[in-house]
């Protein structure tokens, strides 16, 4: 199961000063191309919550 984590760029931003362990602007610069070009099984977004994610999970892994 290949599973894309997404968040939105704001969210990104408040992640990245938050953990200040990278140069200012990398989640910006990343965030148009770190899944570009690539599939997935399942997209999921972190704004969406662990409980809606976690359901959208098993809803494919259990699904026919």
């Amino acid at each position: 199961l290949f599973v894309g984590l997404h968040c939105g760029l704001d969210e990104l931003k408040r992640r990245e000063a938050a953990r200040g362990d990278r140069p200012a602007g990398s989640a910006e610069a990343d965030f148009t191309s770190i899944h570009a070009g690539r599939r997935y099984d399942l997209d999921l977004n972190t704004e969406d919550g662990t409980e809606t994610n976690a359901a959208r999970i098993l809803a494919l892994v259990q699904a026919p």
